[in-house]
C-alpha cells in the first residue's frame, strides 16, 4: 500500500513542477515581450526619424517660427549634422542620376566615387564652417551665446538651401543647360566672342530658371538664418541680419585677399 506521506510528496513534486513550468512560461513570455518591444522600438525610431527629417523640413519651410520653437531644447550636434549629411547626400545622388541621364551615361566611375568622397567631406564641414563665420559676426554685437546656438539655426537653414539645389537638379531634366559655348571660349582673347558666348549661355531657359531659384534659395536661407540667430542669440532680427552680412562679407574679402596674395606669389 502507498503511504499517505508518499502521495503527499508526489503531489507536492507535481505542484512544484507545474509551478516551475508556469514560471518558465511566464519568463519566456516576458522575454518575448522584451524582444518584441525592442524590435518595435527600433522600427518606431527608424520610422519616426524618416518622418522627423521630412516633417522638420516641411515645418521649417512653411512655419519657421514654430519650427525654431520646437528645436529650442536640442543640445546635440550629431542629430542635426546627420540630418544635413543625409539630405546633402540625397541631393548628390539625384544630381549624379540627372547627370547620367543628360549625358547618356557618359560619366566616369572614378568621377562619381571622388565626387561622393568630396560630398561626404562637404556635408560634414560646411555647417561648421558657415556657423563659425556667422559666430564671429554675432560676437560683434557682444552675444554671449555658445557656438551651438549658432550651429543649430545655420545648419537647419542650410538644409533648405540643399532642398532648392535638389529642385534645380530635377528641373535640369526638363530644361537642360548647354555650356558648350563657354568651353569654346575658354582660352579666347576675343572680348566680343566672350560676350556673345555668355549672352547665349545666360539666355537659355534652364539658365534663367536656375538663376532665379538660386537667388530665391539665397534669400530664403538668409531669412531663416536671421530668424534663428535672433531667437537663439536673444537679439533683434536687424542685429542678427547685420551680423550675418558682415561676417559673410568679411570672410569673402579675406578669401579674395588670400587669392590675390597667392596669385601674385605664383606670378613671381
Amino acid at each position: 500500500m502507498v503511504k499517505k506521506s508518499e502521495v503527499k510528496n508526489v503531489s507536492g513534486k507535481d505542484k512544484q513542477s507545474v509551478s516551475g513550468k508556469r514560471s518558465e512560461t511566464a519568463s519566456l513570455k516576458k522575454d518575448l515581450k522584451k524582444t518584441d518591444g525592442k524590435d518595435s522600438k527600433k522600427e518606431d525610431k527608424e520610422n519616426v526619424y524618416k518622418i522627423d527629417l521630412f516633417g522638420k523640413l516641411k515645418q521649417l519651410y512653411f512655419h519657421p517660427n514654430d519650427f525654431f520653437k520646437s528645436v529650442e531644447k536640442e543640445k546635440n550636434y550629431w542629430p542635426i549634422l546627420k540630418s544635413y549629411m543625409i539630405l546633402y547626400l540625397i541631393g548628390f545622388v539625384i544630381s549624379i542620376l540627372v547627370g547620367l541621364y543628360l549625358s547618356l551615361g557618359e560619366i566616369d566611375g572614378f568621377d562619381i566615387l571622388s565626387g561622393l568622397i568630396v560630398a561626404i567631406i562637404f556635408s560634414l564641414t560646411i555647417p561648421f564652417a558657415m556657423s563659425g563665420i556667422v559666430y564671429v559676426g554675432t560676437r560683434i554685437f557682444r552675444s554671449k551665446q555658445e557656438f551651438f546656438n549658432t550651429f543649430k539655426p545655420i545648419a537647419y537653414a542650410l538644409m533648405i538651401g540643399v532642398v532648392y539645389s535638389i529642385i534645380v537638379s530635377l528641373i535640369l531634366i526638363f530644361l537642360p543647360i548647354d555650356s558648350s559655348m563657354l568651353d569654346a571660349i575658354e582660352n579666347s582673347q576675343d572680348i566680343d566672342a566672350v560676350k556673345s558666348a555668355y549672352k547665349e549661355f545666360l539666355s537659355q531657359p534652364g539658365t534663367i530658371v536656375n538663376l532665379i531659384i538660386s537667388f530665391i534659395s539665397l534669400i530664403h536661407v538668409f531669412v531663416l538664418s536671421t530668424m534663428g540667430i535672433a531667437k537663439f542669440h536673444k537679439m533683434s532680427k536687424a542685429k542678427a541680419g547685420v551680423s550675418i552680412v558682415l561676417s559673410v562679407v568679411g570672410a569673402l574679402i579675406v578669401f579674395v585677399l588670400i587669392g590675390i596674395v597667392f596669385g601674385m606669389a605664383g606670378v613671381k
